[in-house]
């Protein structure tokens, strides 16, 4: 199972090792699609995961407890080049 969420990170948390944790505790699959990430100013990820429903959602609800926001992406990005503004995302 994949499904795509944005991370919001405190500044507390930018220096923390949560992708490799939930890498080693809920055996999943990340792919970074975008990262905005600074020391001392916190952070966004675009992440796609891939694993298990149950390591899916034990993996959200640890990030949530955490302090990482979570927000589940709806649908894909569609990128269409003559509306881009080269935004990063």
């Amino acid at each position: 199972m994949k499904r795509r969420y944005t991370l919001r990170f405190s500044p507390r948390m930018v220096d923390k090792p949560v992708v490799g944790k939930l890498v080693k505790s809920y055996d999943l699959e990340i792919n970074i699609l975008n990262a905005d990430v600074a020391s001392g100013e916190g952070g966004m990820l675009v992440v796609e995961f891939e694993g298990t429903a149950s390591h899916l959602k034990d993996a959200v609800a640890w990030l949530e407890s955490y302090g990482v926001t979570v927000s589940p992406m709806a649908s894909d990005i569609l990128f269409v080049q003559d509306k881009c503004v080269h935004c990063g995302s």
